[in-house]
């Protein structure tokens, strides 16, 4: 116990010496990477929302759509999946997902 604690902080001595980012070490055995817990911006976070929800309503939105157009069922049917397509919240869309590079 009393090795790994002075590996340890002989691993800090070290990674201090070498200008190396507090973040970047996790533990003191485990994998070097950094730890991040947030996004960098607000539109980061919006789009990781939206990307969420479309992924969370795209079984119904799909079954719903399917409904609204197809050309065989009577019209008023297509109405009431239309009027449902349009109670899903809009970010559930995935056109308004943008991918940027």
């Amino acid at each position: 116990m009393a090795a790994q604690r002075i590996a340890c902080s002989g691993l800090s001595a070290l990674g201090s010496s070498v200008f190396a980012p507090q973040q970047a070490l996790r533990s003191c055995w485990g994998v070097l990477e950094q730890a991040r817990g947030y996004y960098v911006n607000w539109r980061m976070l919006r789009d990781v929302k939206r990307r969420q929800m479309a992924f969370d309503y795209a079984d119904e939105r799909l079954r719903i759509n399917a409904l609204r157009k197809n050309t065989i069922l009577p019209k008023e049917l297509q109405e009431v999946a239309d009027k449902e397509i349009s109670a899903l919240p809009r970010d559930s869309c995935p056109v308004r997902i943008r991918n940027r590079f």
